[in-house]
């Protein structure tokens, strides 16, 4: 069984999309986030599905879009591990800068 990790900055992430979309819809911020994160967990099923990241193929970075945002993940020995969860207006390189 392949194991999915969060790193902390993805954790991040999620609190801060769900302290965005709250402001508008408090029902809708854990739902989307909650959707969010089964989507991580679903990378355990086949995780080459999803193609490599532009740019990003030498770090073996691999995206998975769901709506306006993006997985960022790449593919480890011990499993899975789920390096950012990006808006689709969030600069890439700002936030992959330093991997």
């Amino acid at each position: 069984m392949i194991v999915v990790q969060l790193t902390p900055a993805a954790v991040e992430d999620l609190a801060d999309i769900a302290r965005f979309i709250v402001v508008d819809s408090p029902s809708r911020a854990a739902s989307f986030v909650q959707e969010l994160v089964e989507a991580c967990e679903g990378l355990a099923d086949h995780p080459e599905r999803f193609a490599m990241l532009d740019r990003y193929e030498h770090k073996a970075l691999r995206r998975r879009p769901i709506g306006q945002y993006l997985i960022v993940y790449r593919i480890l020995n011990s499993g899975v591990e789920v390096i950012r969860v990006l808006s689709a207006w969030q600069d890439l390189d700002d936030a992959l800068d330093g991997l």
